[in-house]
């Protein structure tokens, strides 16, 4: 939860960046970058495309910081563009190639000495990753970033751009869809794995 004093110490590293302090900059992407890739990876379902998402996303955020309007958080802001540039990237590969993505490139492989937790847990993110590629970009969006990021629906209403109600719906309907997957994909074993 954020708190006032969070947010003094993001302006002020927000004005800093804007007068171009580099470390302000470089503190901002350390800030952000880790949820910025969790949306461009479940939007591109790739890892390569993801991290040139993100990289796209920070330069189009730090060369318009100036215009950056402070009734909107930071963050907020950012996501937006993370997502829209992930949208775009995903409507380009579809006419340059028709290929479409699978998140399975995007997971870093269990290392050999992983114990036993570590394979439950692998397992267990292959078989959500593989239930998710059923949603469509902007759904797989919506999870990142109620799920991963913690992000509450009125912040994800301004990122993406849908009304609270639709993001609700998608959320409950994402679910179904996760839910009637990985019970195709384990039948019984779906509740021992999660």
């Amino acid at each position: 939860m954020r708190t006032k004093r969070d947010n003094k110490e993001g302006n002020g590293l927000l004005q800093r960046a804007i007068n171009g302090d580099q470390r302000a900059l470089a503190d901002l992407v350390g800030r952000h970058s880790a949820m910025a890739y969790t949306i461009a990876v479940r939007i591109t379902l790739n890892k390569e495309d993801a991290e040139e998402v993100v990289q796209d996303a920070f330069i189009k955020a730090f060369s318009s910081l100036e215009r950056f309007r402070r009734s909107a958080r930071f963050s907020t802001w950012l996501y937006r563009i993370v997502h829209n540039t992930a949208l775009d990237k995903v409507r380009g590969r579809r006419t340059d190639d028709g290929r479409g993505g699978d998140l399975s490139q995007a997971r870093t492989p269990v290392q050999g000495n992983a114990g036993w937790e570590d394979l439950v847990d692998g397992d267990r993110i292959a078989y959500l990753d593989r239930a998710m590629e059923l949603l469509c970009e902007t759904d797989r969006s919506l999870f990142a970033l109620y799920y991963s990021g913690g992000r509450p629906i009125s912040e994800i209403s301004k990122v993406t751009g849908l009304k609270r109600s639709a993001i609700k719906m998608r959320l409950a309907l994402g679910r179904t869809k996760i839910k009637e997957e990985l019970e195709r994909l384990l039948g019984n074993e779906k509740d021992s794995l999660l």
